[in-house]
């Protein structure tokens, strides 16, 4: 998600990047819970333009150099973004109250929710924010860690680690105080982001009822999360010794992209590209 620059007033925006599914899994999310609209994702998707009426500003702009698309959320606040309204957004399109881990994945799957089924779990008993909700600015350059499956173990080993190697290395020039990890909080997760080199001063555990913005926002996609380096980068990270440093090993080229102030969570693009 992005905002205006420097302060000025206007509607948030939906970024996507090509290739990555990661941008349509969150499209197809927000599209779910009925936070978008489906004819306006079409013409995001297609790289149409849309008007709005009478006003000649293209709801949807067409892709820039990058091949990134702008949709603009003129209806929508920060605070549609917190976890719990997430969850109850999809209870209400389902019309359920249950246990979101009683739903089998071909029910998820029918509602497009599938991609977010971890997520809707591990939320679904937090109350909605109301007056909780908070912005939460930070200075510097934040490496987001919530995506790809971050509730997942393995995922997180195999994906996440060797991007927060990736991102160490490319945030060198900034000193350490001015680079924050933003992750789910669960004590694992800390300690092999330790691992990756990061310090516990570094680390910011996720609050549900609060959205992250930053001066920089890095957000890491694995090209082939199947890969064996990128078990082998975890396991030079972690073991160290005969397997050598993991700036030896033939990891695939992360994906990075940095962008001015942004709120949460969906930037990607090719390290060449950044900043």
């Amino acid at each position: 998600l992005e905002r205006p620059q420097f302060g000025r007033p206007g509607p948030l925006r939906l970024v996507a990047f090509p290739g990555l599914p990661g941008s349509l899994q969150i499209a197809l999310t927000l599209l779910a819970v009925g936070l978008l609209d489906g004819s306006l994702l079409k013409h995001m998707l297609g790289g149409s333009t849309r008007e709005v009426g009478g006003l000649g500003e293209g709801l949807v702009a067409m892709p820039n150099e990058q091949g990134q698309r702008r949709l603009l959320l003129d209806s929508l606040d920060l605070e549609d973004f917190a976890a719990p309204e997430f969850v109850h957004l999809a209870r209400s399109r389902l019309g359920i109250s249950t246990d979101f881990s009683k739903l089998s994945q071909p029910q998820l799957e029918k509602h497009m929710l599938w991609q977010a089924a971890d997520e809707l779990r591990l939320f679904q008993d937090q109350d909605r924010c109301g007056q909780k909700f908070d912005l939460v600015n930070v200075r510097g350059a934040m490496i987001n860690v919530l995506h790809g499956y971050a509730t997942n173990y393995f995922h997180f080993v195999t994906e996440q680690v060797p991007a927060l190697l990736a991102a160490k290395a490319a945030l060198d020039w900034l000193p350490d105080d001015l680079v924050t990890v933003l992750y789910l909080g669960k004590p694992w997760q800390a300690e092999y982001i330790g691992f990756a080199g990061f310090s516990t001063e570094q680390l910011l555990a996720y609050n549900p009822c609060r959205v992250y913005h930053a001066d920089l926002v890095y957000t890491v996609a694995v090209p082939d999360s199947k890969a064996a380096e990128l078990l082998l980068t975890t396991r030079a990270a972690v073991l160290g010794g005969d397997l050598g440093s993991s700036s030896q090993l033939p990891l695939q080229e992360p994906m990075l992209q940095t962008r001015p102030p942004v709120a949460l969570r969906c930037y990607r693009g090719r390290q060449s590209d950044s900043g």
